[in-house]
């Protein structure tokens, strides 16, 4: 990733589609460890309907990692990883219990805040280019919107949608015991 946001080019291979459900349980898979080692927690929640859906597989999973990676630096608490159906398109937040310290703007400006600078300017970059939208969406606790537009197909044929929704999936997962 750093090697993208150094080589000076805006432009990234065409992203494939993948189900939304099977990228989230590959993220949780990835980051559930990371953040018990730590003592906190990793909840990732989608509605069962949503989980066929296409996103742009690698493209969202780097933002997802983005995301994560900054939630566990300058984050406290629990983190979340939601998914809404939004109709016209998918909203991902990443949440954590902290305080966001820089307002909305200047949060993804390179070289900003006590890291290096560049993983929130590199993930919009990368959100603008798949023709996505991301924003810092609050401040306490702080949480990060990723907005994926739906195409025709994903948003058209929803079947069992004239009765209540499924219920959400939801996995928390728990840091180990303290020895």
């Amino acid at each position: 990733m750093l090697r993208l946001a150094t080589s000076g080019t805006a432009t990234a291979p065409p992203a494939s589609g993948q189900a939304v459900g099977d990228l989230l349980e590959a993220v949780e898979h990835r980051w559930q460890g990371v953040l018990a080692r730590d003592g906190r927690r990793l909840a990732v929640v989608w509605e069962p309907a949503s989980a066929h859906l296409s996103v742009p597989g690698r493209t969202t999973d780097q933002i997802l990692d983005v995301l994560l990676a900054d939630a566990h630096r300058h984050g406290a608490g629990s983190v979340s990883v939601s998914l809404r159906d939004m109709g016209s398109a998918l909203a991902l937040d990443v949440t954590d219990e902290g305080t966001a310290g820089l307002d909305a703007r200047a949060i993804f400006e390179r070289g900003t805040g006590d890291g290096s600078g560049i993983g929130l300017a590199l993930a919009r970059e990368m959100t603008e280019a798949a023709g996505a939208r991301l924003s810092l969406s609050g401040t306490a606790p702080t949480r990060f919107t990723l907005l994926l537009p739906m195409d025709g197909e994903g948003s058209s044929a929803r079947p069992g949608q004239a009765g209540p929704r499924a219920q959400a999936v939801f996995r928390l997962r728990l840091a180990p015991p303290a020895p």
